[in-house]
């Protein structure tokens, strides 16, 4: 099995690169791969793998009316990133763990658990529209081609589709889908319009793999949302009713033996294997996580609040003002 990382169509961001090299050192015998459609500077162990945009790419693109220049062409990008794999996944015909770019994953990571239990295409689902690639488990290529054909649909029935509703869709129409657990057992955790059968998949697989999976909803609220989005504001404690996930009312705290994340439910430590860093926040891509600073972070507030990067603000200015030049030039 192969960790896989993917980006396309720009310059690898720093927070990516310092995910590269943090999971190099958590994992050092572990294949570990980054796919673009560039060339790429990539640290020192993990193998960069290039990719073509096919005519199937273009087909796809043709259908979509999302604006094509945001960052680099971002609708598309992201969902672009399932052509890629599914195109790496044939040729080398073994199963990937694929990992998005600003999700850090713990030093105990089951991954023999995905390898060798697992056969269903595995992700974290949100609400009753998306799922969400943070962690996307594709046994084989099979799974992978399986993707593929829950894109076409998609595309062709919403030209607004994008990666996340396309997760969304495959769950609700597939068998096929296993989806990981995103928090404790107990229907007082989430919203009142959870499935009933959604929680009971979610609590025995809790049972089979020992921990949880974050899609967004612990990275997200405690950590913040993406400052590009909003100019360079970081929205933190943010609730999004439309998840299933009730995430204030649970307690999170930084484990010493694990040096990542737990959630503490009922005088139980249930340990959070992944984290998406929405935020970008590049002193939180390390082996050893700030400690003092995660413990601030985690402290449940009564309202949301923001933080304010100036360096994503001046860079989505600068930006900004190059996409208008380009257009007054032509």
């Amino acid at each position: 099995m192969e960790i896989v990382y993917v980006h396309l169509n720009s310059r690898i961001p720093i927070h990516l690169f310092l995910n590269l090299r943090r999971s190099r050192k958590l994992f050092p015998s572990q294949k570990i791969t980054l796919i673009s459609n560039m060339n790429q500077n990539v640290p020192k162990g993990i193998k960069l793998e290039l990719f073509t945009k096919t005519e199937e790419w273009f087909e796809v693109e043709d259908r979509l009316k999302h604006p094509k220049n945001f960052r680099n062409n971002f609708w598309m990008t992201s969902l672009g990133r399932f052509l890629a794999l599914a195109d790496y996944q044939n040729r080398i015909n073994e199963p990937i763990l694929h990992v998005e770019s600003d999700v850090i994953v713990s030093k105990d990571f089951p991954l023999n658990i995905f390898e060798y239990t697992v056969s269903k295409i595995s992700y974290p689902i949100l609400s009753n529209e998306r799922g969400i690639a943070s962690i996307l488990f594709l046994p084989n290529k099979d799974s992978s081609n399986k993707l593929l054909e829950q894109l076409h649909t998609s595309s062709l029935m919403d030209p607004y589709t994008s990666d996340m509703l396309i997760l969304g869709n495959l769950y609700k129409q597939s068998n096929e889908v296993l989806p990981l657990p995103i928090g404790p057992k107990g229907a007082e955790n989430y919203r009142d319009f959870l499935p009933d059968a959604l929680l009971e998949s979610w609590e025995n697989d809790l049972d089979k793999f020992g921990g949880i999976f974050d899609g967004w909803d612990v990275g997200g609220f405690f950590f913040g949302t993406d400052p590009r989005n909003a100019r360079g504001r970081s929205f933190l404690q943010r609730d999004v009713p439309s998840e299933f996930s009730n995430i204030r009312s649970w307690k999170i705290n930084y484990s010493k033996d694990r040096e990542f994340i737990n959630l503490e439910f009922n005088d139980v430590s249930i340990p959070i294997y992944c984290l998406h860093l929405t935020s970008k926040q590049l002193g939180l891509f390390k082996v050893n996580l700030p400690k003092k600073r995660i413990d601030k972070l985690l402290k449940i507030r009564e309202t949301e609040y923001s933080k304010f990067y100036y360096r994503i603000f001046f860079n989505q200015v600068l930006i900004s003002l190059l996409r208008r030049i380009r257009t007054w030039l032509r």
